[in-house]
């Protein structure tokens, strides 16, 4: 029997098995495309928990997942979108705390979300976008990306989108992601330090959930290995239409209520 001392507040052994199981889900994701882990995890996990454990711990989480992956997908990294991205994301994720401070950020939330899943239809349907690959590009998307990450914490699905609306290759995309999340959750989780966010509760989650965190991630990536690079274009569009419609359904939910 667990002791209730080395559980979160408020936690029995049956919620930490249900959150163990989401958490481990939304490894398997984050193992097979690169992203998507913390917008499965916090939308379960929110349903029941406080955001304010679920959150930080899910950063926490996304933190260790990237640099576990890291060195296996080091050599797929598409480096000139890597500096554009991390480039924009300085500027757009203070541009986008200043906004949710100021404003709705349900009704943004929701906008973006109808946009990404518009696109991620679009991009199904084998459409090409006008604008080029080139550094303007780039760093426009880094900067809408930073924006919506500072804003919503949805900037990791804008970065997709435009990558695969390019020539890059799914492989350089998921490697691209997996290495830009370092960068930012980094970033995010200092922000949720000096907001005194991260304490023994959020703590402990983390330690509970990084063992079906990493289960989770390894057989989406042993998943990744065996699938071939047009079958997890689908698989990637796929998700980001899935992530998308959840962030649309959640935002307007919240806005109605």
């Amino acid at each position: 029997m667990i002791d209730p001392a080395w559980l979160p507040a408020g936690w029995s052994v049956a919620t930490l098995l249900a959150s163990a199981a989401a958490i481990a889900l939304a490894g398997v994701v984050r193992g097979l495309t690169g992203f998507g882990f913390s917008a499965l995890a916090v939308s379960a996990l929110a349903l029941w928990m406080a955001p304010t454990l679920v959150v930080p711990a899910v950063l926490l989480l996304e933190v260790l997942a990237s640099v576990w992956m890291l060195p296996a997908v080091w050599r797929d990294v598409h480096w000139p979108w890597m500096a554009w991205l991390v480039a924009g994301n300085a500027v757009g994720i203070p541009l986008g705390v200043l906004w949710l401070a100021a404003g709705d950020p349900d009704a943004v939330k929701a906008a973006i979300s109808a946009l990404v899943l518009l696109f991620a239809w679009a991009l199904a349907r084998r459409w090409r976008p006008p604008w080029g690959d080139g550094g303007a590009t780039r760093l426009a998307t880094g900067v809408v990306s930073g924006l919506c990450n500072g804003l919503a914490a949805i900037g990791g699905l804008v970065a997709v989108v435009m990558l695969l609306s390019t020539a890059v290759a799914v492989a350089a995309t998921r490697a691209t992601m997996i290495a830009l999340f370092v960068v930012i959750d980094v970033y995010a989780v200092g922000i949720a330090a000096t907001q005194s966010l991260v304490g023994r509760d959020v703590l402990l989650a983390t330690a509970w959930w990084l063992p079906p965190m990493l289960v989770g991630v390894a057989a989406g990536s042993r998943w990744y290995a065996r699938i071939d690079a047009a079958r997890l274009r689908v698989l990637v569009v796929r998700v980001l239409m899935l992530l998308a419609g959840l962030g649309l359904a959640g935002a307007l939910g919240r806005a109605l209520t």
